[in-house]
């Protein structure tokens, strides 16, 4: 009887150790980043996998960007081991369509890549204007092996 109860009580505590590890690795995975008291982003992407590669990108406000922000940061990040190429964005939309109105290039040497757009270098005094952020990942080594897009969703800039 001893020896069924402790069988009982190991398989218990195993299979509790299990369950919480595999919930916090999946927690892990699709969590947005955690408000550090600095930031909370705005506009994320998720972790998406696309040809390999998993990342995601985001910006640094929980709601439309204030006149008194001076810049828009943005921050494109890499699960995936190994280095690969990447590009960050900045697009605003016109209509039905979107322009680039900046963009930086790096390696994803580390994990992530971190940017910030001067407000005033994208948008005139008084203005608002609607813009999305873009992470495009290559091949590292060769910038024409494309490796995926990771696109937010729209956000509101005024100046």
């Amino acid at each position: 009887m001893k020896k069924k109860i402790t069988a009982l009580l190991s398989s218990v505590v195993l299979l509790t150790a299990v369950a919480t590890s595999a919930s916090a690795e999946s927690a892990e995975e699709t969590a947005a980043p955690q408000d550090s008291g600095i930031f909370t982003p705005y506009v994320n992407t998720g972790w998406i996998k696309q040809n390999g590669i998993e990342a995601r990108v985001y910006t640094d406000r929980t709601s439309s960007y204030p006149v008194s922000d001076t810049y828009i940061g943005i921050t494109g990040e890499k699960k995936t081991a190994g280095s690969a190429y990447y590009q960050l964005t900045l697009d605003k939309k016109n209509g039905s369509t979107y322009s680039q109105v900046a963009s930086t290039r790096g390696t994803f040497a580390s994990s992530t890549g971190q940017w910030q757009v001067q407000i005033d270098d994208i948008l005139s005094t008084g203005s608002t204007g609607t813009y999305r952020v873009m992470l495009k990942v290559f091949a590292y080594g060769d910038w024409d092996t494309w490796l995926g897009d990771w696109i937010s969703d729209d956000f509101v800039v005024n100046n």
